[in-house]
């Protein structure tokens, strides 16, 4: 995770919202694929258990890292 993601994962924490925006939904494909190394994949958002789990690998990854600089 570079600077630029880790900041863009911190906002995105930071929402409220329960519903995931088309750039979140960008946001967490991306970075999941990136983390976890495979291949960029958008699942349906009629299920959203994917996408909660995906968040989730993310978070544990997230936080288990410091703050890159530049």
């Amino acid at each position: 995770m570079n600077l630029e993601q880790y900041e863009e994962w911190e906002k995105f924490r930071e929402s409220s919202s329960n519903t995931l925006q088309k750039n979140e939904i960008n946001l967490v494909a991306t970075l999941h694929a990136q983390i976890y190394n495979h291949k960029i994949h958008k699942p349906c958002t009629c299920n959203p258990k994917t996408w909660v789990q995906w968040i989730d690998d993310i978070n544990k990854h997230y936080k288990t890292i410091e703050k890159p600089t530049e």
